[in-house]
């Protein structure tokens, strides 16, 4: 693997100006691309199942602000789902103390909301 990173790093060193400024646009658009899809991936949360969430969070009150909801679906908390989403364990340290946490062989998350993406966006 050194190598081979060793081996690019003097290839794009003996490559012309006009060439490394080609392959740093190219990775600029391919970044843009990435932040273009996320950003996409947000849109459809909105689209598809922003009504949903919107009526689940109306109906409860949460302790961290919703910030799973508000940050796009970016932080969220530990997870391991069980059962196509049935069941989600809560794996954050700070489970015993979340009022959502339920205690059998380990710490399953009540929130109604983290069930919902956890079941429908397998997150």
């Amino acid at each position: 693997m050194v190598s081979v990173m060793n081996f690019s790093f003097v290839a794009i060193t003996t490559l012309t100006s006009q060439t490394r400024m080609s392959i740093i646009i190219r990775n600029y658009h391919n970044l843009r691309f990435f932040r273009e899809k996320r950003d996409k991936f947000i849109m459809e949360i909105a689209q598809e199942h922003r009504a949903q969430m919107e009526d689940i969070i109306s109906g409860m009150e949460c302790p961290e602000d919703f910030k799973c909801y508000k940050s796009g679906l970016e932080d969220l908390c530990k997870i391991v789902i069980y059962r196509d989403g049935d069941l989600v364990e809560c794996l954050e340290q700070c489970s015993r103390l979340c009022k959502f946490s339920l205690v059998a062989m380990g710490y399953f998350c009540k929130c109604p909301l983290r069930n919902y993406i956890a079941k429908n966006f397998n997150r």
